[in-house]
Parts: structure tokens; sequence; C-alpha cells
């Protein structure tokens, strides 16, 4: 049973002085600077109106023109619970129909985890997110008209 103990008390220590690392600290515990980015590949004609917030952030009111990307950059909290949503529209060739989606551009579980850098692209027919591990475009989401 002592030696439970002892054993025990070793492992603590270890961990404790591991998170008194602060190489240890930086990699496991605060996540690096997050880049998200949104790209407009839907016409030469159309232009995307953004507008993202997180629960902190409103980012304004953007407009990216085609074959432009719009990106921000921010660090995630330490609960890893940031999140940031966006609202999208454009308006169709003739002009007549409104395009648009509200949707979650970055989250700490699909971004952070597995990205560091999340990509996404508008598309005629939706939002397409970049999937680095498949080197594929996936769709996500489609318009609203």
């Amino acid at each position: 049973m002592a030696r439970l103990h002892t054993t025990l008390a070793i492992f603590l220590m270890i961990v404790a002085l591991l998170f008194e690392s602060s190489v240890v600290y930086s990699v496991i515990i605060i996540p690096g600077e997050q880049t998200v980015h949104l790209s407009n590949n839907i016409s030469s004609s159309t232009i995307l109106n953004v507008h993202c917030k997180s629960a902190d952030n409103d980012l304004g009111p953007q407009t990216v023109h085609f074959h432009q990307d719009y990106h921000f950059s921010f660090h995630a909290n330490l609960p890893l619970t940031t999140l940031f949503w966006c609202n999208v529209d454009w308006n169709s060739a003739a002009g007549n129909a409104i395009n648009s989606k509200a949707f979650d551009i970055y989250s700490t579980k699909i971004c952070w985890i597995k990205y560091k850098d999340c990509r996404w692209y508008a598309l005629t027919d939706g939002l397409y997110f970049f999937d680095n591990e498949k080197n594929a475009l996936i769709l996500k989401f489609g318009w609203d008209h």
C-alpha cells in the first residue's frame, strides 16, 4: 500500500512539473492564434456580404468580391468554447433572389483540434469547408433562399 502511495505521489509531482513548464503549457493548454478564411468563389459579378460575430466580438459587415478572401485571426479561450458565427448573403445573377445563410464558421471542436486554420468557400450551391485530412471541399451548408 505504501508503494502505491509513493508511485501516485511521484506521478502527481511529474504532472505538476509538466504543467509548470511554459513549453508544455503553451502547447497543451493555450491554443495558438487561429485564423478563419471565407473565400468568394461564386461568380465574377457576385459580391458576398459577410457579418461575423462571437459572444465577445462583432467583426462588422464585410464585402468580399469574387476570388477574394475575408479572414480574421484570434486566440481561442481557455475552456475551448470559442464560437464565431456569420451571416452571409449574395444576390443571384438575375438580381432578384437573395441567397443567405447564418452558420457557425468557427468552433474549437471543428477547427482548433483538427485544423488550426479554418478555410471556407462560398459557391453557388452553398458553403464548403476545406477538410485538410481529406484534402477536399465538403459541402456543409446550402443557401437559404
